[in-house]
């Protein structure tokens, strides 16, 4: 009998982890970012305050006139080291699954 394959469930939430670096990372680099992760302090307790739901694809992806500059003009919940992981990648891939190596599903 063929066992059906079952996606593990962290695997849906390392995607979602991935875009968000790659989020970050772009809008150091002033490139276009997906608008839902970056978002200054002040906008993301507006949405904590109103309990928004978890739509990244909701949102549209932004294209900066400049580089953002990481904890000052957007929040970051990872240390400044990130960075150094974080951007490497992102000055070869196209997108954020590119850099994971995976596919959209």
């Amino acid at each position: 009998m063929a066992r059906k394959h079952r996606r593990h469930p962290r695997l849906r939430h390392q995607r979602r982890r991935r875009a968000r670096y790659f989020a970050y990372a772009e809008a150091a680099r002033g490139r276009s970012y997906a608008s839902y992760f970056v978002r200054t302090a002040e906008d993301w307790r507006k949405a904590f305050a109103a309990a928004e739901p978890y739509r990244p694809d909701a949102w549209p992806d932004v294209i900066p006139k400049q580089a953002l500059v990481p904890y000052r003009d957007y929040l970051v919940e990872y240390p400044p080291g990130f960075f150094l992981a974080a951007l490497p990648p992102s000055w070869v891939a196209h997108d954020a699954t590119a850099t994971s190596g995976g596919s959209k599903r």
